[in-house]
């Protein structure tokens, strides 16, 4: 046994000690599960070692070469120096060891073990190990099969999208090549029309010659004849040379206007061009509004009057003045937009309802049998004729109704239309008005100046991109608006958040339930009513929905720590962009901490957060400034952060023994 190495017990395919050897006809021992696998793979059946094939497809087994391995293996191992049972474990040096070694000065004052006391720990350990391994490798084959899915779905939508890009440009190039045909086609008929209106021209011409080189020679010939002759056919001559001739002119009209065909050429296959492409928002003509003649008044009296009349209308209606407000503080909302209604009296409903009533249809008589109705009218008689009337009573009665109904409504229109006051205000700037007496006051002075536009559309349009991507884009701007809680409202609780995306559309806005008994809801200043968080969601799914949407994205705000400290979240700081926080816009408005309504005001040149703010209109100004210095800004960060990348990094101090070596290597 101790001659035999494990060179000689070890199969010559996978190089281990032999398990279930088998023999085969060449004299050669190999494992029976290597022996198969070799055989499958290489689909004959032959020796792995020389080669030649195999008669038996199922070889005896190696019984005494197989005893010789399990011998070999259940050999006890003793130790190299002693030739002892390796029995013990030395716990500082990590190695088996005999009794001999534990005594040796070598092992001197060292803590050991029985190995079989240690053993079941350290395979248990191992086990763990094994296991944590063996799943960490399912994941990892889990994911290759879906990175490869993954890669195959890719190829597949790439080559979708390259053909349909085709087909696209296909259409496109199909549309311009029939545009060409089209233009050339019409330069070649005007073509020919020049050229036949040239040659009739060029007949013309040819007629005129010809009569006038007859009268040039019938008048050479009078100037030669006798002189009885020339005095008794002078008037002739005269009359003869003085005919109707006209003088020839080369018209300008002969050419082809080139213009007509290169004008405006690009521009006019673009507007054709718009019908064939999907998703195109056409462009509503909007009614003109004819400035009313309202004389200025001339008296202190009429002025004062005049600013009264505006009181009385901004104060006649207290809740289309709340539905104005929160129309401007939810503009471009998804999905949230509200909309003005206008005031339509009762009576107005119900004769809406009146009149939208379906009515039934009587089916014609030639739809029905005439012998059914026949024998009908014949049964019931007196029935259908009193049945008759009554309905004709019937319809008479709501005719009238509906007729006295529609009178009412048109007098009720004209007097308010009589009552309505005329105010007029010269030389008074609505943006004054609006600051005396808030957005309301002026949208009304706007509309009665003949202004078509409001100052919450003027502000809207400024802010937001028209018919631009909703989606979400790289950088998205956030806003928080709080309320109060605690004994005296100190303390704020989120209660909405609003992103929008590069262009201003809002693509988040949530309103969030409160965890705790709100006791300010600071509506002068958030906008916030209890109705409007009374169904809110919950601070938890919000606190989610934004971080994903958050990931990864450039993060744009005024004062934004506020608003991640409030939602509870973090944000790398290279991904954010403060403009509380840029120094451009600071130094132009000459305050270390600006706020939003100044910052707009100044370099907008809009107004924001009049009255009641709106964390969506907050999120959509604090965007468009982003967007205003968006390169100066990301260029002055991309050179402050090479600058930080091109300073030499600090240098280890080498160990106190390696010194001289590492100078000498230096």
């Amino acid at each position: 046994m101790e001659s035999l190495s494990v060179e000689e017990l070890s199969c010559p395919v996978c190089c281990e000690i032999f398990r279930s050897p088998v023999f085969l006809s060449c004299s050669h021992s190999v494992c029976k599960d290597c022996l198969q696998h070799f055989w499958r793979t290489k689909k004959t059946k032959e020796c792995p070692v020389c080669r030649r094939r195999s008669s038996k497809t199922d070889p005896p087994g190696n019984l005494v070469l197989k005893n010789l391995c399990e011998s070999f293996l259940n050999v006890e191992e003793v130790c190299d120096l002693h030739g002892e049972k390796l029995k013990l474990f030395c716990v500082e040096d990590k190695e088996s060891v005999c009794l001999v070694c534990r005594d040796s000065e070598k092992h001197n004052q060292h803590k050991f073990r029985t190995i079989c006391e240690l053993l079941p720990s350290y395979k248990e350990e191992l086990s763990i190990k094994l296991k944590s391994l063996q799943e960490k490798l399912k994941n990892t084959e889990e994911v290759k099969g879906e990175c490869e899915e993954a890669v195959q779905h890719i190829q597949t939508q790439a080559q979708h999208t390259e053909r349909l890009i085709n087909e696209e440009f296909k259409k496109l190039l199909q549309f311009l090549i029939d545009e060409k045909e089209a233009l050339i086609a019409a330069l070649w008929e005007e073509e020919e029309q020049k050229i036949q209106m040239m040659k009739q021209k060029l007949e013309e011409m040819n007629t005129q010659i010809s009569a006038l080189s007859d009268t040039i020679k019938h008048i050479k010939e009078q100037m030669k004849a006798k002189d009885a002759t020339f005095l008794n056919n002078f008037e002739a001559t005269m009359e003869r040379a003085r005919g109707p001739q006209q003088e020839p002119h080369m018209s300008p009209a002969a050419l082809i206007h080139v213009a007509n065909h290169l004008g405006n050429l690009t521009f006019g296959v673009w507007l054709k061009m718009r019908d064939i492409v999907q998703n195109v928002v056409k462009k509503k003509t909007k009614p003109t509004t004819v400035k009313p003649n309202i004389t200025p008044p001339t008296k202190a009296e009429e002025y004062s009057c005049n600013w009264k009349k505006l009181l009385q209308t901004l104060a006649a209606n207290p809740e289309k003045k709340d539905e104005d407000t929160k129309q401007e503080k939810d503009a471009n909302v998804k999905g949230k937009l509200l909309q003005k209604t206008p005031s339509v009296s009762k009576d107005s409903h119900k004769s809406d309802k009146r009149l939208k009533k379906p009515t039934r249809t009587v089916k014609p008589a030639s739809e029905t049998s005439g012998r059914v109705e026949k024998d009908a009218d014949q049964q019931n008689g007196k029935d259908s004729t009193r049945h008759k009337q009554f309905r004709a009573e019937k319809r008479k009665r709501e005719d009238e109704r509906e007729k006295a109904m529609n009178k009412k409504n048109k007098v009720e229109e004209s007097e308010k239309k009589t009552a309505e006051p005329d105010i007029w205000f010269d030389d008074v700037d609505p943006d004054d008005i609006e600051e005396a007496l808030g957005p309301e006051a002026a949208d009304i002075v706007r509309k009665r100046s003949g202004m078509l536009k409001s100052s919450a559309e003027i502000t809207e349009k400024v802010l937001v991109k028209e018919h631009a991507f909703e989606g979400l884009t790289r950088a998205v701007a956030m806003d928080c608006e709080m309320v109060g809680v605690g004994c005296d409202g100190e303390d704020s609780i989120l209660a909405r958040v609003s992103i929008v995306n590069h262009f201003g559309k809002c693509i988040y806005d949530k309103y969030v339930k409160p965890t705790e008994k709100v006791t300010d809801y600071r509506t002068a200043v958030s906008g916030i009513r209890p109705a409007d968080i009374e169904n809110g969601e919950d601070i938890k799914l919000v606190k989610n929905e934004v971080a994903q949407i958050l990931e990864g994205r450039v993060l744009v705000g005024h004062a934004i720590h506020n608003d991640l400290k409030i939602l509870l979240l973090g944000h790398p700081k290279k991904m954010i962009r403060d403009t509380q926080k840029y120094k451009p816009f600071r130094q132009r408005v000459k305050s270390a901490r600006p706020a939003l309504r100044v910052l707009c005001k100044e370099i907008l040149n809009v107004k924001v957060q009049q009255g009641e703010h709106s964390s969506v209109q907050d999120a959509q100004a604090t965007m468009r400034l982003y967007t205003l210095v968006k390169k100066q800004w990301e260029a002055e960060l991309k050179a402050a952060r090479a600058g930080q990348f091109h300073k030499t990094p600090r240098k280890p101090k080498a160990p106190k023994k390696q010194s001289k070596l590492t100078r000498i290597s230096q």
